[in-house]
């Protein structure tokens, strides 16, 4: 018994670590299409050095 619910856990931590791989790949994608409309003040910063 007690095997069978350490497994459960494990499969629960295996789908929120995958869950939360996902999500971080999403936000970065969408960062890298929409990330002009929303830039930090020091990057502007950074940029106009250029």
């Amino acid at each position: 018994m007690s095997q069978k619910r350490g497994n459960m856990i494990e499969n629960i931590i295996v789908g929120v670590i995958v869950a939360l791989v996902i999500i971080a790949g999403v936000v970065a994608w969408w960062f890298e299409n929409h990330g002009e409309d929303i830039q930090n003040p020091d990057e502007k910063k950074l940029q106009d050095k250029k």
